[in-house]
């Protein structure tokens, strides 16, 4: 059995409780604390440690995609507008991208006593730092993190290494409303080369989950890489 790991950094909004260092909380309910490292940057590792249900056996690694991409972000004025999509109601604070086959509810999550973020233990929830911009925002990056599998149950962004460029995402708010987005990116990255992504500037959208070889840790067996797809808003 596995429990995975992202580990992307975020930059801080200027407002707000700066984020401290600290290490993964232990025992209590069955969430994971993500450490918070330096001054508005947010550090997200905790979910990477692997647990092995039999000794010695070794757990799989966690799936990579075919080939990373990335592509220009369509241009409103350059393309062909699309039809209005169709009324459709969401359950609140979801995500949903049905290419994939992809509806895991999203939960906000603040940093515990220590200045770690807590991430869902539920491997079916995805979560998204409380502190970074809201899904509504009008500018930086929101991030949202889920778990690729864990225990030997798969986690709900297990399949993101399948996504394709285009593909839409939908992320609803508290009313069930659907913000649309398409993805321009997708990014395999060692854990130890993290980008940051900015609470202000240009507005995206990034779904992180682990990927690649199950490698030892001084805390113990984790993945070696990160899955980063960044995804605009549609035009």
């Amino acid at each position: 059995a596995s429990s995975p790991a992202v580990a992307p950094a975020v930059d801080a909004p200027a407002s707000g409780r700066p984020p401290r260092g600290g290490r993964p909380r232990r025992g209590g309910r069955p969430r994971r604390a993500l450490a918070l490292t330096g001054w508005a940057t947010l550090l997200l590792a905790g979910l990477g440690l692997v647990v092995l249900g039999i000794v010695g056996q070794r757990a799989p690694d966690a799936p990579l995609p075919s080939h990373d991409f990335s592509v220009a972000a369509p241009d409103p004025s350059a393309t062909t507008r699309r039809a209005p999509a169709p009324e459709r109601t969401y359950p609140p604070h979801r995500l949903v991208i049905d290419s994939l086959d992809i509806s895991a509810p999203i939960v906000p999550e603040p940093l515990d006593g220590e200045g770690g973020l807590v991430v869902p233990g539920d491997v079916r929830t995805v979560g998204r730092w409380a502190a970074g911009p809201d899904i509504r925002a009008a500018a930086g990056t929101t991030v949202l993190a889920g778990h690729v599998d864990r225990n030997g149950d798969l986690g709900a962004l297990y399949s993101l290494h399948r996504i394709e460029p285009g593909a839409l995402v939908v992320v609803s708010d508290a009313a069930g409303r659907g913000t649309r987005w398409r993805i321009v990116a997708l990014q395999t990255v060692p854990k130890e080369r993290l980008p940051r992504f900015a609470a202000t500037g240009e507005r995206r959208l990034v779904l992180v989950t682990c990927a690649g070889a199950v490698v030892q840790t001084p805390r113990g067996r984790s993945y070696a890489d990160n899955l980063i797809a960044t995804a605009v808003p549609e035009a």
